[in-house]
C-alpha cells in the first residue's frame, strides 16, 4: 500500500509521548566543557568577524532536552523518511505532543526506543588539532580519500584517512619525536547519540582600528579584536546494525592574514587585518574501532607569544585527528 493510500483510510491521532526519561538522563550528565579560557574583549574593544567570545554559550542546550527531541524527530524519522510534517508537534516538560498518522507515531515511537537504548552507550570524542609540514607524511602508508565539498560560492577537496588505533597512536607518538609535526591542542569530552558539542582552541589580535568612544563613552582609542582558529563541532550518529559512527563535522578554520598591513596616523598604526574562514559541513562514515583524520587546513596557531604584527612562523597546515572510543559492550 503506498503513503497516498495509506493516507486516505488513517486518521490522524494525537499521541503524547513521554520523554522525562531522556532529558532525566542529559541533565545528569556532568561533563566537562572543552578546556579553553577566553580572554573577553574589554568594553572600549569591539570583536571583528567570527567572534570566539560567543563559542560555547549554546554547549548546555546541546544535551537533550524537549525541544531537540522534537527536532530530531523530525530530523530522523518525517524527513528521512519522507513524511510530510506533522500537523501538531509541541512541548511541554517531559512530554512531547505529536498529530500525524498511526504508521508514523510507530516509526516515532520505535526511534525512541532506539534513542533510549543508544542513550546509554557514551561516545568519548578525542580531538587533536595538529600542525604539520609537507614532510611529515613521506615517509607513510596511509590512504587519503578526497573528500569533495561544493557549495554557491567554493568547491572544496580535502584529503581525509580511516585510521585504526594502532595507527592513530602511532601518528601521535611521531609528532613528540619530529620537528615536522606539532600537536598544538588535545581534548575530550563524553557525548551520547543525538548529542553535540564543540572542540576548539583560539588565539587574538588587538589592533588599532581608529578613533572612537568606549563602553564608558569616553573618546579615545578604538581598539578592534580579530581571532583566529579552530572550531569542530561533532555530533556522533551511532549505528548498531552496520557497527560503525557517522561524524556530523562541522569545522571553521580562522586565520588571520600576516603580516598585517597599517598606515601611521597621529594617533598611532591603525592596521587593516584580513580574516580568512574556512567552513567544512560533512558527515563521515566510520567502523566501530577507527579513527578520522581530517586534513588540507590552513593553520591559524602562531607560535607562543608572537602577538606582533610581523609575520609569523607557522606550520605549512593543519589536520584533526578524531578518535572516538566506546564501552565494548556496545
Amino acid at each position: 500500500m503506498n503513503a497516498i493510500a495509506r493516507h486516505s483510510i488513517e486518521q490522524l491521532s494525537l499521541v503524547t509521548y513521554a520523554v522525562d526519561d531522556l532529558v532525566t538522563l542529559a541533565a545528569e550528565d556532568n561533563f566537562d566543557s572543552p578546556s579553553n579560557s577566553l580572554s573577553i574583549a574589554p568594553n572600549n574593544h569591539k570583536v571583528f568577524g567570527v567572534n570566539f567570545e560567543e563559542i560555547g554559550s549554546d554547549l548546555p542546550s546541546s544535551y537533550y532536552n524537549e525541544s531537540i527531541l522534537a527536532e530530531l524527530i523530525k530530523e530522523e524519522v518525517l524527513k528521512k523518511k519522507n513524511y510530510h510534517s506533522a500537523k501538531t508537534i509541541t512541548s511541554v516538560p517531559g512530554k512531547i505532543f505529536i498529530s500525524h498518522y498511526p504508521h508514523v507515531h510507530q516509526e516515532i515511537e520505535c526511534f525512541l526506543n532506539q534513542l533510549r537504548e543508544l542513550a546509554e552507550i557514551p561516545v568519548r570524542m578525542e580531538g587533536n588539532f595538529i600542525g604539520f609540514k609537507n614532510n611529515f607524511f613521506k615517509q607513510s602508508n596511509l590512504t587519503f580519500h578526497p573528500l569533495h565539498l561544493q557549495n554557491d560560492n567554493s568547491n572544496t577537496v580535502l584529503p581525509y584517512a580511516i585510521l585504526d588505533e594502532e595507527k592513530s597512536q602511532e601518528i601521535l607518538s611521531n609528532i613528540e619525536g619530529t620537528k615536522d609535526a606539532e600537536l598544538i591542542h588535545q581534548d575530550s569530552l563524553y557525548l551520547r547519540q543525538g548529542q553535540s558539542r564543540h572542540f576548539y582552541k583560539q588565539n587574538h589580535t588587538d589592533f588599532l582600528a581608529g578613533e572612537g568612544k568606549s563602553g564608558e563613552g569616553k573618546s579615545g582609542e578604538f581598539i578592534g579584536r580579530m581571532y583566529e582558529g579552530v572550531v569542530v563541532h561533532v555530533k556522533p550518529q551511532i549505528n548498531r546494525k552496520s557497527q560503525d559512527i557517522t561524524f556530523c563535522l562541522d569545522v571553521c578554520v580562522v586565520t588571520i592574514s600576516k603580516p598585517i598591513p597599517a598606515f601611521p596616523t597621529m594617533g598611532g598604526e591603525i592596521a587593516i587585518p584580513n580574516q580568512l574562514v574556512q567552513k567544512v559541513e560533512a558527515k563521515i562514515r566510520v567502523p566501530w574501532g577507527k579513527n578520522l583524520l581530517l586534513a588540507g587546513f590552513a593553520n591559524p596557531y602562531e607560535d607562543k607569544g608572537n602577538k606582533s604584527f610581523s609575520p609569523a612562523k607557522k606550520k605549512e597546515n593543519f589536520m584533526l585527528l578524531l578518535r572516538a572510543q566506546m564501552p565494548m559492550t556496545a
